[in-house]
């Protein structure tokens, strides 16, 4: 099936991160956990602006609500607004957290580092013309080493056509 991730370590087709066993990396976790603070931000505004606050005063409170900063009420709240607040410090602080923490799973654990350094080495192998990858050195490698290279076009008029194949632009100018 197209996209299916096989095997104890598979890749995503998508990212390039592994999976393993059906664990998802902490990359995307992070990614899912930074949507989520953000999903807290939208929905305790709108809540707020449902107890009658301004949009500004609103995103204020959610704001001062979720970081625990705790700075000072807009106006005076009433028990549907101190309900409200209570569920939305328990999930957003604890949404926060565990952002935090994810963030620094994957600055300690190196995992940032290592997708950069995929992404470089990607761009490099992209931009290699007119090489050959030799994997065993048996009795097939050998020939295959040994073979010249004249099967290959090379010169001006091979390059153009290998740069075509990969979907460059070519200008055909004949001399």
């Amino acid at each position: 099936m197209p996209g299916e991730l096989r095997g104890p370590r598979a890749t995503s087709p998508r990212s390039g991160v592994g999976n393993v066993r059906g664990v998802t990396s902490s990359l995307s976790r992070l990614r899912l956990a930074v949507a989520g603070v953000g999903l807290v931000l939208v929905l305790g505004t709108t809540g707020y602006m449902a107890f009658g606050l301004s949009f500004v005063d609103a995103v204020y409170q959610t704001v001062t609500t979720v970081t625990t900063v705790g700075f000072r009420e807009v106006g005076d709240f009433g028990t549907g607004e101190q309900v409200f607040t209570i569920f939305l410090i328990v999930i957003g602080v604890g949404l926060v957290l565990y952002t935090f923490t994810l963030t620094v799973q994957v600055v300690v654990e190196g995992q940032l580092r290592e997708i950069m350094g995929r992404r470089r080495m990607d761009r490099t192998i992209a931009r290699m013309d007119q090489h050959v990858v030799l994997c065993g050195w048996g009795r097939v490698g050998r020939a295959v080493a040994r073979r010249p290279r004249r099967c290959r076009p090379t010169g001006r008029r091979g390059r153009q056509r290998r740069r075509a194949a990969r979907g460059h632009r070519v200008r055909d100018r004949a001399r």
